[in-house]
C-alpha cells in the first residue's frame, strides 16, 4: 500500500475529533456528522494545517508544490455499520485528471471490515473505455477487489494515497462501528485530462510559499445581484449560487433586482444597456447564463454597458 507518514496526520485527526467529541456516530444523526464536519474544515486551525500537509504531499508525490492545485474543502466520508459506501470506481472515471492524487485520511474506526478496497497493485481488468463495458464489469471489479490484502488499513499517523486510475471503494460495513475519514485531491494546474475547474481549486503561490483561493476578476467589487423567476427556473436555487458565490470571492450584494419575467427581460435589456439603481454596482451576476439564455443569445445585446458574470460557470457572460 502507498501509505504515506507525516506527523501532521495525527494533528489533523485530533481536531477533527474534538469537533465530533459529544456526537453519537449513529444514522440518524447523519446530517449532524457531516456539517460538523463542515464546520471542522473550515476552521482556521484546520485550514493552516490542511493546506501545509498538501504542500508536504506535493512536494513528495511531484517534487515540487510548484503549479499544483487543491481542493479547497476536502470530502467527509461516513460509513455506518451495515451499510454500503460508493461503489467501486477509478477518480478518472468522474472526471479528475491523470496527473491527480487523491489523499485518505482516518479519522475513526477505520478498521478491517469498515475500511475501503483499492486495486493498489492495479492487477484488476478494467476496460471501462471498451464499446462493451456494461455493469457486469463492474460487478466483477467489486467482487475481484474484496481480497484482504485490498483493505486500506493505514499505519499511526498515516494517509493512503493513490492516483486517479486506481480503482477504490466502500462496498459494505460489516462491522458494529461508523467510519470517519476524509480525503481530497492534488492535482496540476495544467492538467488538460482533467474536466475539472481546476481555477476554482486552491492555487499553490510559491511568493508566499502557501496554497491560496486564486484572485477573482470581482474581487471585493459591488455587485448587482440578478434573479429571474419563470417555467423551470427555481428562484430558490439561483439565490443559494450567488450568495455563495459572493461569499467564495468576497463579494459586496450592494442591490438585488428580479426580472419582469411575463415581458421577456426588460430588466436585464435595461440593466444592461446603462440604466442605473439607487445603489451602485461594478457588475451584474446571474446564477447561470441559462437562466436567460434567450438573452444572452441574442447579437443585439452583446455590448453590455456592465460586465455581467455567471456563478454557475464562473464566466463574464457580457
Amino acid at each position: 500500500m502507498n501509505y504515506f507518514s507525516s506527523p501532521k496526520i495525527n494533528k489533523i485527526q485530533e481536531i477533527i475529533k474534538k469537533y465530533l467529541n459529544k456526537i453519537p456516530l449513529v444514522k440518524n444523526k447523519s446530517s449532524l456528522i457531516k456539517n460538523t464536519l463542515f464546520d471542522a474544515f473550515e476552521s482556521e486551525e484546520f485550514l493552516l494545517i490542511y493546506k501545509s500537509f498538501a504542500k508536504e504531499v506535493a512536494t513528495q508525490f511531484y517534487g515540487s508544490p510548484y503549479k499544483t492545485c487543491l481542493q479547497t474543502s476536502p470530502t467527509p466520508r461516513i460509513f455506518f455499520p451495515n451499510s454500503h459506501g460508493t461503489s467501486i470506481h477509478s477518480d478518472y472515471w468522474y472526471g479528475h485528471g491523470l496527473s491527480a492524487v487523491t489523499i485518505w485520511i482516518p479519522i475513526l474506526n477505520s478498521i478491517s471490515g469498515a475500511t475501503f478496497y483499492a486495486d493498489h497493485k492495479k492487477v484488476i481488468q478494467n476496460n471501462i473505455h471498451s464499446s462493451t463495458f456494461s455493469l457486469d464489469d463492474l460487478k466483477r471489479i467489486s467482487e475481484e477487489i474484496t481480497k484482504k490484502d485490498n483493505e486500506v488499513l493505514p499505519p499511526k499517523n498515516s494517509a493512503f494515497l493513490f492516483d486517479s486510475t486506481t480503482l477504490h471503494g466502500s462496498t459494505f460495513n460489516s462491522t458494529q462501528k461508523t467510519r470517519i475519514s476524509f480525503d481530497f485531491r492534488i492535482s496540476k494546474i495544467e492538467d488538460k485530462t482533467s474536466t475539472k475547474d481546476l481555477d476554482n481549486y486552491l492555487i499553490y503561490d510559491e511568493h508566499i510559499d502557501q496554497y491560496n483561493l486564486p484572485s477573482h476578476k470581482l474581487y471585493g467589487k459591488r455587485i448587482l445581484k440578478y434573479i429571474c423567476g419563470g417555467n423551470n427556473k427555481n428562484t430558490f436555487a439561483q439565490q443559494i449560487l450567488i450568495d455563495s458565490f459572493s461569499k467564495r470571492y468576497n463579494l459586496q450584494i450592494t442591490d438585488q433586482e428580479a426580472e419582469i419575467e411575463r415581458y421577456g427581460y426588460p430588466i436585464l435589456e435595461g440593466l444592461s444597456s446603462g440604466y442605473k439603481l439607487k445603489n451602485e454596482y461594478d457588475a451584474i451576476v446571474i446564477a447561470s447564463e441559462y437562466i436567460a439564455h434567450e438573452f444572452f443569445s441574442n447579437k443585439r445585446y452583446k455590448d453590455s454597458k456592465i460586465p455581467i458574470w455567471s456563478a454557475l460557470e464562473n464566466k463574464q457572460i457580457l
